[in-house]
């Protein structure tokens, strides 16, 4: 017996009608549920990936401040 809830009680569920809200296909159940499967699985298999490049963003923008703040302190 299956005791899963149903792909809309998902936590990530949301995010991923977000991305879906542009898609101009009709979007059965059946459809949004294989849907979210993928969309969930490659979400996860990049998180790692986000998580670097953005840790790498944020200090790349701590940086450009220090930068911008020197330069504005020679001026």
């Amino acid at each position: 017996m299956n005791n899963q809830l149903p792909v809309s009680m998902h936590p990530r569920y949301p995010a991923f009608l977000e991305f879906m809200a542009d898609c101009p296909y009709r979007k059965t159940p059946s459809t949004l549920e294989t849907a979210f499967w993928a969309w969930l699985k490659a979400y996860e298999s990049f998180e790692p990936f986000l998580e670097i490049v953005s840790a790498y963003l944020e200090e790349s923008g701590e940086l450009l401040n220090e930068l911008k703040g020197a330069d504005d302190e020679q001026k």
